[in-house]
């Protein structure tokens, strides 16, 4: 059995990411670089990611990769972002994340419910 599951789908007002399982510096790397490349792909700049992780990165690991991939992390200036953590436990390291992305003039924000980050994502009014 694998040990973490993505999907990256062009929704039509939004980019669509589904990033489940373990999360490792590999993994997360894959992630936004698929989701970066949907997003170009498709001239749409908003994301709605949708996670249930079981094994979550520790917060310098999640720094160290924004550090390497600096160049990839400054493309995600542009995007919206709304991501949804079912799991409580990952939610703590993805409200770290979020923090600093944040920190950082990036536009996005952690939920725990599908419905509102959608409302949000898709909200002009920004």
């Amino acid at each position: 059995m694998p040990k973490n599951f993505l999907s990256v789908t062009f929704q039509g007002e939004f980019i669509k990411v589904i990033a489940d399982g373990e999360r490792d510096l590999e993994f997360i790397s894959r992630v936004w670089t698929e989701a970066l490349e949907a997003g170009e792909k498709h001239h749409c700049f908003k994301v709605l990611g949708i996670a249930n992780t079981t094994k979550p990165v520790q917060p310098i690991d999640f720094v160290m990769i924004a550090h390497e991939k600096n160049t990839e992390f400054t493309a995600l200036s542009k995007y919206r972002i709304a991501w949804v953590e079912s799991n409580s436990e990952a939610a703590e390291s993805a409200y770290f994340m979020e923090t600093y992305l944040r920190n950082r003039g990036f536009d996005g924000r952690l939920f725990s419910d599908v419905a509102k980050a959608k409302q949000w994502l898709l909200d002009n009014e920004v």
